[in-house]
Protein backbone atom coordinates (compact mmCIF):
# COMPACT_ATOMS: atom_id res chain seq x y z
CA UNK A 1 0.00 0.00 0.00
CA UNK A 2 0.65 3.51 -0.36
CA UNK A 3 -0.37 7.12 0.09
CA UNK A 4 -2.79 7.02 -2.85
CA UNK A 5 -4.08 3.82 -1.84
CA UNK A 6 -4.69 5.50 1.82
CA UNK A 7 -5.94 8.48 0.60
CA UNK A 8 -9.01 6.30 -0.59
CA UNK A 9 -9.33 3.89 2.07
CA UNK A 10 -8.95 5.93 4.61
CA UNK A 11 -9.86 9.64 3.93
CA UNK A 12 -12.62 9.14 1.04
CA UNK A 13 -10.63 10.48 -1.80
CA UNK A 14 -10.46 9.49 -5.02
CA UNK A 15 -7.03 10.47 -6.87
CA UNK A 16 -7.08 11.32 -10.53
CA UNK A 17 -4.28 11.53 -13.14
CA UNK A 18 -4.35 14.95 -14.89
CA UNK A 19 -2.81 13.66 -17.94
CA UNK A 20 -3.07 11.25 -20.79
CA UNK A 21 -0.19 10.19 -23.41
CA UNK A 22 -0.25 7.00 -25.49
CA UNK A 23 3.28 6.35 -24.58
CA UNK A 24 1.98 5.72 -21.27
CA UNK A 25 -1.11 3.18 -22.68
CA UNK A 26 1.67 1.32 -24.84
CA UNK A 27 4.40 1.12 -21.84
CA UNK A 28 1.97 -0.25 -19.53
CA UNK A 29 2.68 3.32 -16.82
CA UNK A 30 -0.67 4.45 -17.33
CA UNK A 31 -1.87 0.28 -16.24
CA UNK A 32 0.82 1.67 -13.36
CA UNK A 33 -0.22 4.27 -12.37
CA UNK A 34 -3.72 2.60 -11.14
CA UNK A 35 -1.97 -0.03 -9.76
CA UNK A 36 -0.36 2.68 -7.53
CA UNK A 37 -4.07 3.93 -6.82
CA UNK A 38 -4.72 6.58 -9.58
CA UNK A 39 -9.04 5.99 -9.68
CA UNK A 40 -9.87 7.97 -13.14
CA UNK A 41 -8.35 10.49 -15.38
CA UNK A 42 -8.84 13.79 -16.72
CA UNK A 43 -7.89 14.75 -20.16
CA UNK A 44 -8.42 18.04 -22.24
CA UNK A 45 -6.75 19.14 -25.83
CA UNK A 46 -3.68 21.14 -24.08
CA UNK A 47 -3.33 17.99 -22.53
CA UNK A 48 -3.41 15.93 -26.16
CA UNK A 49 -1.33 19.33 -27.89
CA UNK A 50 1.65 18.48 -25.07
CA UNK A 51 1.20 14.48 -25.74
CA UNK A 52 1.35 13.98 -29.47
CA UNK A 53 3.69 17.12 -30.58
CA UNK A 54 6.25 15.85 -27.79
CA UNK A 55 6.62 12.56 -28.94
CA UNK A 56 6.43 9.88 -31.93
CA UNK A 57 4.09 7.63 -30.45
CA UNK A 58 0.94 9.04 -32.90
CA UNK A 59 2.92 9.34 -36.35
CA UNK A 60 1.94 6.06 -37.55
CA UNK A 61 -1.80 6.57 -37.13
CA UNK A 62 -1.70 10.16 -38.17
CA UNK A 63 0.26 9.34 -41.43
CA UNK A 64 -2.26 6.49 -41.92
CA UNK A 65 -5.07 9.31 -41.42
CA UNK A 66 -3.44 11.62 -43.25
CA UNK A 67 -2.88 9.42 -46.22
CA UNK A 68 -6.57 8.11 -45.87
CA UNK A 69 -8.16 12.12 -46.64
CA UNK A 70 -8.91 12.84 -42.83
CA UNK A 71 -8.69 16.45 -42.38
CA UNK A 72 -6.52 18.27 -39.77
CA UNK A 73 -9.60 17.65 -37.40
CA UNK A 74 -10.84 14.48 -38.38
CA UNK A 75 -7.33 13.22 -37.48
CA UNK A 76 -7.01 15.20 -33.89
CA UNK A 77 -10.39 13.62 -33.07
CA UNK A 78 -9.43 10.13 -34.48
CA UNK A 79 -5.97 9.97 -32.95
CA UNK A 80 -8.23 11.28 -29.15
CA UNK A 81 -11.05 8.68 -28.93
CA UNK A 82 -8.25 5.92 -29.74
CA UNK A 83 -6.39 6.58 -26.25
CA UNK A 84 -9.47 7.82 -24.77
CA UNK A 85 -10.80 4.56 -25.09
CA UNK A 86 -7.53 2.42 -24.41
CA UNK A 87 -8.03 4.81 -20.93
CA UNK A 88 -11.69 3.59 -20.54
CA UNK A 89 -10.36 -0.03 -21.00
CA UNK A 90 -7.65 0.63 -18.45
CA UNK A 91 -10.06 2.18 -15.86
CA UNK A 92 -12.85 -0.14 -15.99
CA UNK A 93 -11.70 -2.65 -13.43
CA UNK A 94 -11.77 0.50 -10.76
CA UNK A 95 -15.33 1.70 -12.51
CA UNK A 96 -16.99 -2.42 -11.77
CA UNK A 97 -15.03 -2.60 -7.97
CA UNK A 98 -16.43 1.00 -6.82
CA UNK A 99 -19.84 -0.09 -8.29
CA UNK A 100 -19.45 3.12 -10.91
CA UNK A 101 -18.21 5.21 -8.09
CA UNK A 102 -14.57 5.58 -9.68
CA UNK A 103 -13.05 4.26 -12.45
CA UNK A 104 -13.74 7.52 -15.28
CA UNK A 105 -12.23 9.08 -17.85
CA UNK A 106 -12.85 12.62 -19.05
CA UNK A 107 -12.76 13.62 -22.62
CA UNK A 108 -13.70 17.18 -23.35
CA UNK A 109 -15.76 18.87 -26.16
CA UNK A 110 -14.46 21.16 -28.34
CA UNK A 111 -13.77 24.34 -26.50
CA UNK A 112 -14.37 26.87 -29.29
CA UNK A 113 -18.09 25.38 -28.75
CA UNK A 114 -18.71 26.85 -25.54
CA UNK A 115 -20.83 29.43 -26.72
CA UNK A 116 -22.88 27.29 -28.62
CA UNK A 117 -25.42 25.14 -26.60
CA UNK A 118 -26.83 22.87 -29.36
CA UNK A 119 -23.08 22.32 -30.82
CA UNK A 120 -22.13 21.10 -27.45
CA UNK A 121 -25.26 18.50 -27.02
CA UNK A 122 -23.81 17.23 -30.92
CA UNK A 123 -20.34 16.88 -29.87
CA UNK A 124 -21.12 15.83 -26.57
CA UNK A 125 -24.20 12.91 -27.82
CA UNK A 126 -21.48 11.83 -30.52
CA UNK A 127 -18.10 11.08 -28.22
CA UNK A 128 -21.04 9.37 -25.84
CA UNK A 129 -21.87 6.98 -28.66
CA UNK A 130 -18.61 6.45 -30.32
CA UNK A 131 -16.99 5.66 -27.39
CA UNK A 132 -19.93 3.79 -25.58
CA UNK A 133 -18.43 3.11 -21.70
CA UNK A 134 -20.63 3.39 -18.76
CA UNK A 135 -17.47 5.22 -17.18
CA UNK A 136 -17.05 7.49 -19.58
CA UNK A 137 -17.40 11.41 -18.58
CA UNK A 138 -17.83 13.75 -21.16
CA UNK A 139 -16.84 17.37 -20.19
CA UNK A 140 -19.30 20.73 -21.38
CA UNK A 141 -18.14 24.15 -19.98
CA UNK A 142 -20.22 25.09 -17.17
CA UNK A 143 -21.07 28.58 -19.04
CA UNK A 144 -24.46 30.37 -20.11
CA UNK A 145 -24.64 28.43 -22.93
CA UNK A 146 -23.67 25.09 -21.45
CA UNK A 147 -26.31 24.81 -18.77
CA UNK A 148 -29.01 24.01 -21.12
CA UNK A 149 -26.56 21.57 -22.75
CA UNK A 150 -25.25 19.92 -19.25
CA UNK A 151 -29.37 19.62 -18.65
CA UNK A 152 -30.08 17.92 -21.59
CA UNK A 153 -27.29 15.36 -21.59
CA UNK A 154 -28.34 14.48 -17.76
CA UNK A 155 -31.74 14.32 -18.74
CA UNK A 156 -30.73 11.37 -21.29
CA UNK A 157 -28.66 9.81 -18.85
CA UNK A 158 -25.16 10.85 -19.87
CA UNK A 159 -22.80 10.97 -17.49
CA UNK A 160 -20.67 14.36 -17.31
CA UNK A 161 -17.91 16.61 -15.94
CA UNK A 162 -19.00 20.16 -15.69
CA UNK A 163 -15.42 22.25 -15.95
CA UNK A 164 -15.27 25.96 -16.14
CA UNK A 165 -16.78 26.59 -12.02
CA UNK A 166 -15.50 30.09 -11.12
CA UNK A 167 -18.17 31.12 -8.48
CA UNK A 168 -20.61 29.15 -6.50
CA UNK A 169 -23.41 31.36 -7.91
CA UNK A 170 -22.19 29.40 -11.37
CA UNK A 171 -21.92 26.05 -9.19
CA UNK A 172 -25.60 26.57 -8.55
CA UNK A 173 -26.62 27.18 -11.79
CA UNK A 174 -24.91 23.93 -12.10
CA UNK A 175 -27.01 22.04 -9.71
CA UNK A 176 -30.16 22.58 -10.67
CA UNK A 177 -29.02 21.46 -14.20
CA UNK A 178 -27.89 18.41 -13.04
CA UNK A 179 -31.15 17.73 -10.62
CA UNK A 180 -33.57 19.38 -13.38
CA UNK A 181 -31.85 16.69 -15.68
CA UNK A 182 -32.36 13.54 -13.21
CA UNK A 183 -35.68 15.24 -12.65
CA UNK A 184 -36.41 14.29 -16.85
CA UNK A 185 -34.60 11.35 -17.37
CA UNK A 186 -36.86 8.59 -17.86
CA UNK A 187 -34.01 5.86 -17.35
CA UNK A 188 -32.14 4.16 -14.40
CA UNK A 189 -30.83 6.74 -12.60
CA UNK A 190 -28.10 5.59 -10.66
CA UNK A 191 -26.27 4.81 -14.24
CA UNK A 192 -26.07 8.72 -14.30
CA UNK A 193 -23.08 10.11 -12.42
CA UNK A 194 -21.75 13.99 -12.74
CA UNK A 195 -18.44 15.87 -11.29
CA UNK A 196 -18.21 19.79 -11.23
CA UNK A 197 -14.83 21.39 -11.55
CA UNK A 198 -13.87 24.21 -9.26
CA UNK A 199 -11.42 26.55 -10.54
CA UNK A 200 -9.43 28.63 -8.50
CA UNK A 201 -6.98 31.42 -9.37
CA UNK A 202 -3.56 31.22 -8.63
CA UNK A 203 -3.17 34.96 -8.02
CA UNK A 204 -4.21 34.79 -4.28
CA UNK A 205 -2.52 36.44 -1.48
CA UNK A 206 0.06 34.27 0.37
CA UNK A 207 -0.63 35.94 3.59
CA UNK A 208 -1.50 33.85 5.95
CA UNK A 209 -4.75 33.28 8.28
CA UNK A 210 -5.21 31.54 11.91
CA UNK A 211 -7.43 28.43 11.51
CA UNK A 212 -9.86 26.98 13.92
CA UNK A 213 -8.14 23.16 13.44
CA UNK A 214 -4.51 23.95 13.46
CA UNK A 215 -1.52 26.16 12.66
CA UNK A 216 -2.62 29.05 10.07
CA UNK A 217 -2.93 28.68 6.61
CA UNK A 218 -1.94 30.91 3.06
CA UNK A 219 -4.63 32.61 2.30
CA UNK A 220 -5.18 30.15 -0.91
CA UNK A 221 -5.33 27.11 1.10
CA UNK A 222 -8.32 28.73 3.02
CA UNK A 223 -9.78 30.14 0.40
CA UNK A 224 -10.31 26.48 -1.60
CA UNK A 225 -11.47 25.25 1.78
CA UNK A 226 -13.95 28.05 2.58
CA UNK A 227 -15.08 27.38 -1.36
CA UNK A 228 -15.32 23.00 -0.62
CA UNK A 229 -17.08 23.29 2.51
CA UNK A 230 -19.66 26.05 0.86
CA UNK A 231 -20.12 23.99 -2.33
CA UNK A 232 -20.71 20.64 0.00
CA UNK A 233 -23.20 22.42 1.75
CA UNK A 234 -25.44 24.00 -1.35
CA UNK A 235 -24.92 20.27 -2.99
CA UNK A 236 -26.28 18.96 0.39
CA UNK A 237 -29.31 21.10 0.75
CA UNK A 238 -30.06 20.82 -3.02
CA UNK A 239 -30.14 16.95 -3.05
CA UNK A 240 -32.16 16.90 0.22
CA UNK A 241 -34.45 19.57 -1.36
CA UNK A 242 -35.30 18.39 -4.83
CA UNK A 243 -34.71 14.35 -4.33
CA UNK A 244 -36.48 13.63 -1.40
CA UNK A 245 -38.64 10.47 -2.19
CA UNK A 246 -37.21 10.16 -5.63
CA UNK A 247 -34.46 7.45 -7.12
CA UNK A 248 -31.17 8.94 -7.03
CA UNK A 249 -28.10 8.85 -8.74
CA UNK A 250 -24.60 9.40 -7.00
CA UNK A 251 -24.05 12.89 -5.94
CA UNK A 252 -22.07 15.62 -8.29
CA UNK A 253 -18.97 15.09 -6.94
CA UNK A 254 -17.17 18.24 -6.55
CA UNK A 255 -13.24 18.96 -7.43
CA UNK A 256 -11.47 22.13 -7.06
CA UNK A 257 -8.66 22.57 -9.48
CA UNK A 258 -5.56 25.05 -9.23
CA UNK A 259 -2.27 25.51 -8.30
CA UNK A 260 -1.99 25.93 -4.71
CA UNK A 261 1.25 26.32 -3.88
CA UNK A 262 2.93 25.49 -0.78
CA UNK A 263 3.79 27.94 1.46
CA UNK A 264 7.26 28.97 0.98
CA UNK A 265 8.32 29.37 4.31
CA UNK A 266 7.32 25.83 5.04
CA UNK A 267 9.21 22.73 4.50
CA UNK A 268 5.58 20.63 4.30
CA UNK A 269 2.48 21.71 3.27
CA UNK A 270 -0.18 22.86 6.19
CA UNK A 271 -2.12 19.43 6.20
CA UNK A 272 -6.02 19.77 6.66
CA UNK A 273 -7.11 16.02 7.21
CA UNK A 274 -10.66 14.74 7.16
CA UNK A 275 -12.71 17.80 5.72
CA UNK A 276 -16.09 17.93 5.59
CA UNK A 277 -17.40 17.53 2.34
CA UNK A 278 -16.36 17.21 -1.10
CA UNK A 279 -12.91 18.93 -2.67
CA UNK A 280 -9.86 18.62 -4.57
CA UNK A 281 -6.56 18.83 -4.00
CA UNK A 282 -3.29 18.73 -6.52
CA UNK A 283 -0.54 17.12 -5.98
CA UNK A 284 1.94 16.33 -8.18
CA UNK A 285 4.89 13.93 -7.82
CA UNK A 286 4.95 10.44 -6.85
CA UNK A 287 3.44 8.35 -4.78
CA UNK A 288 5.66 9.39 -1.79
CA UNK A 289 4.95 12.67 -1.31
CA UNK A 290 1.02 12.71 -2.26
CA UNK A 291 -0.09 13.48 1.21
CA UNK A 292 -3.94 14.45 0.83
CA UNK A 293 -3.16 17.92 1.90
CA UNK A 294 -5.49 20.69 0.43
CA UNK A 295 -2.50 23.15 -0.29
CA UNK A 296 0.01 20.80 -2.00
CA UNK A 297 2.15 21.66 -4.37
CA UNK A 298 1.26 21.44 -8.23
CA UNK A 299 4.28 19.66 -10.33
CA UNK A 300 5.20 20.26 -13.97
CA UNK A 301 3.63 17.66 -16.33
CA UNK A 302 3.66 14.61 -16.44
CA UNK A 303 3.61 14.19 -12.58
CA UNK A 304 -0.08 15.46 -11.89
CA UNK A 305 -2.66 14.44 -9.64
CA UNK A 306 -6.29 15.60 -8.48
CA UNK A 307 -8.19 14.46 -5.68
CA UNK A 308 -11.95 13.87 -5.44
CA UNK A 309 -13.31 14.14 -2.42
CA UNK A 310 -16.99 12.19 -1.68
CA UNK A 311 -18.15 13.26 0.86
Amino acid sequence: MNRLHDLYTEQGQSPWLDNLRRSWIASGELQRWVDRGARGITSNPSIFQKAMTGTDAYDEQLRSLTESGCSVEESYWELVIRDIHDALEILRPVYEESDGLDGYVSVEVDPRLAPDTDGTMTAARQLNERLDRPNLYVKIPGTAEGIPAIRQMISEGRSINVTLIFSLDSYSDVMEAYISGLESCPGDLSAVSSVASFFITTRVSRHRVPFSIGPSVSISTFVIFSMRSASFGMSEKTEKTRLTGAATSWSMATRMKGSLLRDPRRSNPTRLRNLPGHGLCKSGCDTRSCSGSVGLQAAPEPHKLQVFGRG
